[in-house]
């Protein structure tokens, strides 16, 4: 009995090898080749940062979030200096859901009974 269980796990183990030395055969050889990226150069003209500037500041707003703000002043302007080096931590703190609902949340009682039938919708005559 007992060589009969040393004999499966020795199967077992080596059937988990086979796999593994599959899926890294796989890895290897199987998967597409991927070139080497190209060398980019990009145009830092005054002009080109300056339409940089604007579309981060004006068009994406992408200055609002990433900058420390002074929420003492009215609509809460970017501190000069902090602007794109990080910026408010969004969380409940601020009103926001939290990044997954509860575990132990549940649908409100009307919708788990038979009310819920009763506040839907008819359907077309």
């Amino acid at each position: 009995m007992f060589a009969k269980l040393l004999k499966f796990i020795a199967l077992l183990l080596g059937a988990a090898v086979v796999l593994v030395a599959a899926l890294l055969c796989y890895l290897k050889f199987a998967l597409p080749k991927v070139t080497a990226a190209p060398t980019l150069t990009i145009d830092s003209s005054p002009a080109r940062i300056a339409r940089g500037r604007y579309l981060a500041e004006h068009v994406a707003v992408c200055i609002d979030c990433h900058s420390t703000r002074d929420w003492s002043r009215f609509s809460g302007p970017p501190v000069p200096g902090t602007t794109g080096r990080g910026g408010e931590i969004f969380d409940q703190r601020l009103g926001f859901p939290p990044p997954s609902p509860p575990k132990t949340s549940r649908p409100p009682a009307w919708a788990r009974g038979p009310t819920a039938n009763s506040t839907a919708p008819s359907p077309p005559a």
